[in-house]
């Protein structure tokens, strides 16, 4: 892939993580407008944009066409929530940083988790029938 072409899909990317936390908000705040508890509304509203998420990254960003790797997705996106916690507690433990720094560092952090592992993990095409077995022989 040419660096034009991995620039385009970095831009992409940033584009459809703002469309997925637009997403995520505005159903998190229709939910919370129409009368459901702040935890419901954060669980409902965080599933609306991973599933946003998961379409526009596999279509737009990472222009996957092969198997759905939607259980690949929903790991990574559980790998990507543990590391922001992680990062998150160690440095308001250890640095003594508030939580809007560490927040900032965090989201930074999975970002770049998040892109890396849909391109090498989650949205790899699957080697095709003639190369595994022209590699095998």
């Amino acid at each position: 892939m040419t660096k034009g072409a991995e620039a385009v899909r970095i831009y992409r990317y940033a584009a459809a993580g703002i469309a997925n936390t637009g997403t995520a908000y505005a159903v998190f705040a229709a939910l919370l407008f129409v009368g459901f508890h702040f935890t419901v509304a954060t669980l409902v509203g965080g599933f609306a944009g991973m599933v946003t998420s998961y379409f526009l990254n596999a279509r737009w960003v990472f222009r996957y066409r092969g198997r759905k790797r939607f259980c690949r997705f929903v790991v990574l996106f559980a790998a990507m929530y543990v590391i922001n916690v992680a990062i998150q507690i160690a440095i308001t433990t250890f640095l003594g940083a508030d939580g809007y720094v560490a927040g900032a560092v965090g989201t930074a952090t999975t970002a770049l988790v998040g892109y890396v592992g849909g391109r090498e993990w989650v949205f790899v095409e699957p080697p095709s029938a003639t190369k595994t077995a022209r590699s095998s022989l």
